[in-house]
């Protein structure tokens, strides 16, 4: 996967889960993110490990503890990886 359509689809879904209510409505915003996950689930295998790593080095190299929480958190509330309980 393109590291540039990466970089756009977590800015995407960044955007989605933090923008205020006013600036898109919090529905579409909810819509929006569960068709980005739906489709990230249809990638295969080896698309999904070098989305899943894209995410990770984002984790890794993140300056802040909410924005590393945030990325490490990512693969799971989009149900691209399983639970960890």
């Amino acid at each position: 996967m393109n590291e540039i359509l990466m970089s756009l689809i977590v800015d995407l879904l960044h955007y989605f889960d933090t923008c205020p209510d006013e600036e898109v409505d919090p529905d579409s915003a909810v819509k929006w993110m569960e068709n980005i996950s739906f489709a990230l689930q249809q990638l295969q295998p080896d698309e999904l490990k070098t989305f899943l790593d894209y995410v990770q080095k984002l984790s890794d190299t993140a300056d802040r503890k909410e924005a590393k929480d945030y990325w490490r958190s990512l693969p799971r509330n989009m149900g691209l990886v399983e639970d960890e309980s």
